[in-house]
């Protein structure tokens, strides 16, 4: 009803412009958005992107970051470090203390998230194995879910903004790939509260899922247009995103070490090679630089806004 209300509206050539939200975004969308098809804007609120962290800590641009760690590199690297472990859910930012942030980060998971024990398991375990690939039969056997309930629930998860699918990248899918998509969160502290683990980074066991992760959220932040993929051969071979960027493709790899200049995995040049590209990208936790291997431009970056 509200849907047609809203359409009513302005139908009636209202000068005023409505703003609709709500943490229910399939009810948003069954009830809203079909009568408003030519009348309204669509578009996802995610909790706070890095760059928008960074502002609010510094009241500094992103394009700044590299310099401020530069000459405040232990406060630098304690902003990251609280944005990794914490995430962007601007009431957790807002919290002073860890005891509180991790408050708010229980009552957001209680209130949205919290249902039957097969539901809490499959989020347990999407946490645990954040960048793997999503073998649904091995998750449904593991956690005792049919299929028809798993894809029912990882539909919820991600129509509600709680994990993101990356499907992967192909041009020939009988050839070459598996089409198992990989699964990350939208938010890194409901990620780390649902594993009861807020350590920092620097001491994480799983500090290459978190960082790479946040590459992901990265990603998420430039909008593209066309979305973005991994690439992932038959014989294992990886690379850990793939994005369309000005006609051209940009592959991606995350390090969550300060990797060497010039020592570039043979992966990443495979695939520069196998569709005849000039450039690729890596994240990495050291400094930046652009080298050539192999007539390839090579470049190395801390974040990639």
């Amino acid at each position: 009803m509200l849907g047609f209300f809203l359409k009513g509206l302005y139908d009636y050539l209202s000068p005023y412009k409505f703003i609709v939200t709500g943490s229910g975004s399939l009810e948003l969308k069954q009830n809203i958005v079909e009568p408003l098809t030519g009348r309204k804007k669509t578009f996802p609120l995610y909790p706070l992107s890095f760059e928008e962290f960074f502002k609010f800590k510094t009241g500094k641009e992103i394009d700044e970051f590299n310099l401020f760690c530069q000459v405040n590199k232990n406060e630098g690297e304690r902003i990251l470090d609280e944005y990794l472990t914490f995430g962007g859910y601007p009431k957790v930012v807002l919290a002073k203390t860890a005891l509180k942030k991790r408050e708010v980060l229980e009552e957001i998971y209680t209130s949205y998230l919290e249902k039957d024990l097969s539901y809490q398991y499959l989020l347990k375990y999407l946490a645990g194995e954040t960048g793997s690939l999503l073998k649904k039969a091995e998750i449904s056997r593991n956690l005792g879910l049919n299929i028809k309930t798993l894809n029912r629930y990882l539909f919820l998860l991600e129509k509600t903004f709680v994990i993101f699918l990356v499907r992967p990248f192909f041009r020939n899918p009988t050839k070459e790939l598996t089409k198992t998509p990989k699964s990350y969160f939208i938010d890194l502290g409901l990620r780390n509260f649902i594993l009861g683990n807020f350590s920092s980074i620097f001491q994480r066991e799983d500090k290459g899922k978190v960082f790479e992760n946040f590459v992901f959220r990265q990603i998420l932040e430039k909008k593209p247009v066309f979305g973005v993929w991994f690439w992932r051969t038959e014989t294992g071979a990886e690379v850990d995103f793939v994005l369309l960027q000005k006609g051209s493709l940009l592959p991606i790899e995350v390090k969550a070490t300060k990797e060497k200049f010039g020592i570039v995995g043979k992966n990443l040049l495979s695939f520069l090679e196998k569709y005849h590209l000039s450039k690729a990208l890596i994240v990495h936790w050291g400094e930046e630089k652009i080298i050539t291997k192999g007539g390839k431009k090579i470049i190395y970056k801390r974040i990639i806004i």
